[in-house]
């Protein structure tokens, strides 16, 4: 079996987490023994990850992330030009606490077949109606922060488990000005390097913390690295 706990990038949790067992049947008795037990005075959810269901809802989407308008298209005006492609059953065009349009918004169509027709027809093209000058809008599938925050999970586990195939270096005691691209540079001398990565203060990204990490591509050139 296999444990991750979601976390962001404080490295704080998020609340939910992934479990892989070894067969069906293991993970049927942790579902049966584990959901709704209490952990920590908090009562857990555990059920089976329906990753069917999550791909259909990609699939079939009918809500639609527009952004790149100019700051005179409001809701109303966005529904108009957009209800040419189907019916449209809701439009908003997201504004700060002033009022003053953010130049993105959102609409959903009763048919995802709308959907479709609609970004086809409006990404990457300049409408006059809702174009800043003669930049496109950029239109697609709305992303809930939700699945966002997965897509960010996922490719954090991806690139941990790509560089954990190769040894990393700490470095440590440099000066602040270095930044990833002068780190790698550097380490390249003695062989190739995958990533570095300057670790910074979490306040202030612009802020080196003065250490950093330099992932290789083998052991005998970590060897001449550490050297």
């Amino acid at each position: 079996a296999s444990l991750h706990i979601a976390t962001d990038e404080t490295g704080k949790s998020r609340g939910y987490g992934h479990v892989m067992f070894a067969t069906p049947e293991a993970s049927k008795a942790a579902i049966d023994e584990v959901n709704g037990m209490e952990i920590g005075g908090q009562k857990i959810t555990v059920t089976a990850y329906n990753h069917t269901y999550q791909e259909e809802k990609k699939k079939n989407f009918s809500n639609l992330y527009v952004r790149d308008l100019n700051a005179n298209v409001t809701s109303e005006s966005l529904t108009k030009v957009l209800s040419q492609f189907g019916n449209v059953t809701s439009a908003t065009v997201r504004v700060d606490e002033e009022g003053k349009s953010k130049c993105f918004g959102y609409c959903c169509f009763a048919t995802h077949e709308e959907a479709v027709k609609a970004i086809e027809a409006c990404n990457e093209k300049v409408f006059p109606e809702l174009s800043e000058g003669e930049t496109p809008i950029k239109m697609d599938r709305f992303i809930s922060k939700g699945e966002r925050q997965r897509n960010q999970e996922k490719s954090r586990q991806l690139r941990r488990a790509e560089n954990a195939k190769y040894p990393s270096l700490y470095v440590k005691n440099f000066d602040e000005t270095v930044t990833d691209e002068i780190l790698k540079d550097f380490f390249n001398r003695c062989g190739e390097v995958r990533a570095a990565h300057v670790m910074r203060d979490r306040t202030n990204p612009n802020i080196s913390r003065g250490f950093g990490f330099v992932t290789v591509k083998d052991h005998t050139t970590a060897d001449r690295k550490s050297v």
